[in-house]
């Protein structure tokens, strides 16, 4: 046990945690000062039990929010290319993506998706799942539940120290330009087989499901009560018809002619 010899001033510190033979010491000496007269403020010597502070308590929740928004910092530090990305304002364990696909079979498809984290990130072993809102036809994603199987680019599951959310958003990227896939293993067999043995089908089938995500972007998302999900807004285009210069000094000016 440790004895220190502290000079404290009473007064302020009344709070001061204290062992009981030391509270009431203080108090004794307080009560004489006030009836003696003498001035309280004066400082007195007294022996306490020096006691080991508290280690620093972080609770899970915290450590979730720290870890999430080091995540998403990340990602903002290196952005992918066509994808945008924002936390939900509900949930911290789930984001929402929109992904424009600009080249290849998929091209300019337009896909919106929602990222779910594990509520025990970052101490998780369990992969972050993600669902598209539209059904896509792509051997590996599940027709039915429209999530790609991620278990097959993290065949170990998720490694804190190793993987990060920006991970699993380049392999959804990745996905729309990858399609050779064993039909036994894929997420989605008559997609993986149709791929091998009919590529014109597949492109057609392919190019139904961008058609379907260019019309259906603008309808309104699953999680719609979330302030932070990502709509898309359509844009009235219009003709504008200048005028010549006019003589006598007068700008010209734009005139809607019509609405497309």
């Amino acid at each position: 046990m440790l004895i220190l010899v502290l000079q404290v001033n009473p007064i302020p510190y009344m709070k001061f945690l204290l062992t009981t033979s030391v509270k009431f010491h203080l108090a004794m000496r307080l009560a004489q000062s006030l009836a003696t007269g003498d001035d309280v403020n004066n400082t007195y010597e007294f022996a306490v039990e020096a006691r080991a502070a508290e280690p620093l308590r972080i609770l899970p929740s915290q450590l979730a929010r720290h870890a999430l928004s080091s995540e998403f910092a990340r990602v903002c530090r290196h952005p992918i290319d066509g994808m945008y990305i924002v936390p939900s304002a509900c949930d911290q364990f789930t984001w929402f993506g929109l992904l424009f696909i600009r080249r290849g079979i998929y091209g300019g498809g337009i896909f919106r998706f929602n990222v779910r984290i594990p509520s025990d990130f970052p101490a998780t072993t369990s992969l972050p799942s993600v669902k598209f809102d539209l059904f896509i036809f792509h051997p590996n994603i599940d027709p039915s539940s429209r999530r790609p199987d991620l278990t097959r680019y993290f065949p170990d599951g998720w490694k804190k120290d190793k993987h990060h959310i920006q991970n699993v958003l380049l392999v959804v990227q990745r996905l729309f330009f990858s399609f050779d896939f064993d039909p036994e293993s894929s997420a989605n067999p008559v997609a993986a087989t149709m791929w091998r043995e009919d590529k014109e089908k597949f492109r057609s089938i392919a190019k139904n499901c961008v058609n379907q995500s260019r019309m259906e972007v603008y309808d309104e998302p699953e999680d719609a009560n979330d302030p932070n999900v990502l709509r898309a807004k359509r844009f009235m285009k219009v003709a504008v018809q200048t005028p010549p210069q006019s003589n006598v000094g007068v700008r010209p000016y734009s005139k809607i002619t019509k609405f497309l």
